[in-house]
């Protein structure tokens, strides 16, 4: 079976090279500084990747405890599922390319019936609205998860490129792949990196309906 050659194999050799070369026909001293310098670049590969790897390790434990400190804390991020509470209301955004005179934004119940449409326009950048948790028929949506669809067009009518973020409550932390993800209330995991904002759920529990 094949084993990689340490820093310490290395050495060995070179010493055992040393010892059982010839007194009248030393070893040339151009090739032994070569053998020299191989050693010291390996070494520095060895001790630069313990370095890395410790480093790693670090990374990981610092992104698992900020992982866990989200448990329970409101937070708007990427993605387009939401969950409404029975009471409340749940923010969601959306992210335009371009300014917008056209914006339609649709909220789909679990089965893809359309509960509530929004008509407003938008400006470059990130735009905010809250669902109060009202369909369009005038009744209060039952509590569960909904999907959200996005539509933004310029006074051409060209269509402007959105990106979806909702507002969630993050229920647990999941380490299942090897890094830390949240879990949201509806079950969709994100990343640290997904999170755009955190809220103060005491300021916002008044308003939310993931509270």
């Amino acid at each position: 079976r094949y084993q990689e050659l340490g820093k310490e194999d290395f050495l060995k050799l070179m010493v055992t090279q040393l010892t059982q070369q010839d007194p009248m026909n030393p070893q040339d001293g151009t090739q032994y500084v070569a053998q020299l310098a191989q050693f010291t670049s390996l070494e520095r590969m060895v001790n630069m990747e313990k370095t890395m790897e410790n480093v790693a390790l670090a990374t990981t434990a610092t992104n698992s405890t900020l992982a866990v400190g989200f448990i329970g804390k409101s937070v708007m991020a990427t993605g387009d599922e939401v969950t409404l509470g029975d009471t409340g209301s749940t923010k969601i955004g959306y992210e335009l390319e371009n300014d917008a005179s056209s914006v339609t934004v649709e909220i789909r119940d679990e089965q893809g019936n359309l509960v509530k449409t929004f008509e407003t326009t938008g400006k470059k950048g990130l735009n905010e609205l809250e669902w109060d948790g009202m369909t369009d028929a005038g009744k209060r949506a039952n509590s569960g998860t909904y999907k959200i669809s996005v539509k933004a067009t310029d006074t051409d009518g060209n269509s402007v490129g959105v990106h979806t973020q909702v507002q969630e409550t993050i229920k647990s932390v999941s380490f299942k792949g090897g890094f830390p993800e949240l879990v949201m209330e509806s079950g969709r995991k994100v990343s640290l990196g997904d999170v755009i904002e955190v809220m103060d759920t005491k300021k916002d529990s008044d308003s939310d309906g993931n509270e």
